[in-house]
């Protein structure tokens, strides 16, 4: 799951447009999702309902539900009431991000979430969290390579918190962010991949955990867009 800079501007996007031929190389799956628009603007909803019916996105976000610098958003806005509905209908997902457990925003969200069971959520902010064992089996949570926040040490537990992850970055203007401690520019996206495979196999973890993390949670959330 690789997330595009909040203020990425025009620029910026123009000079990336050759380093998107490389994320499809290197990732032949990539799907995409729609963003840049105020899901608390009423008339948000219709503009996002027509972009997914002009191309096979997976879904809408990163949206940020809970962000900690000035940017959060109310998940139960009645835009977003109105795309998670849809979205639900037709099977696809919402990339969100809210990082403080117990906010109001946090828990308006879980709430949406268990409201839409059919509606695929990659919650990034809780990596360092899981949620019980059968308890919003539609949330994924975004797990950053080498440096996965919160880890749980015992085993017991990191089977069954990656069980419920899927690899993700965050980024900025220079990149990527997060893997191997640090920013890597788009264009070295495959040495990236290459080093998160390293770090899969080195998880002490079961293979079928560490497949759940690489690929089966991702199919999981993404159920129609593989």
């Amino acid at each position: 799951l690789v997330q595009v800079d909040h203020f990425l501007d025009l620029d910026s996007a123009a000079a990336l447009d050759g380093d998107w031929a490389e994320l499809v190389r290197v990732c032949p799956r990539l799907l995409w999702v729609v963003g840049g628009f105020d899901p608390e603007d009423d008339s948000s909803a219709s503009y996002v309902l027509d972009r997914l019916d002009e191309a096979p996105f997976a879904g809408i976000g990163e949206i940020n539900v809970e962000h900690g610098a000035g940017l959060s958003v109310d998940p139960s806005s009645p835009a977003l009431q109105t795309l998670y509905d849809e979205l639900e209908q037709r099977g696809l997902a919402v990339h969100l991000q809210a990082v403080t457990p117990d906010s109001a925003n946090w828990l308006a969200m879980e709430d949406e979430a268990a409201a839409h069971p059919g509606l695929g959520v990659a919650w990034f902010g809780c990596s360092g969290l899981f949620f019980d064992d059968g308890e919003l089996p539609n949330v994924a949570c975004t797990l950053f390579p080498f440096t996965p926040p919160g880890m749980p040490t015992d085993s017991a537990t990191q089977e069954r918190h990656v069980g419920r992850g899927l690899l993700g970055t965050d980024s900025a203007p220079e990149g990527f962010t997060n893997p191997a401690g640090g920013a890597l520019p788009w264009d070295d996206f495959a040495a990236g991949i290459t080093a998160a495979r390293a770090y899969l196999g080195d998880l002490p973890v079961s293979d079928e955990a560490k497949q759940a993390l690489a690929i089966g949670t991702f199919d999981r959330v993404f159920a129609d867009r593989r």
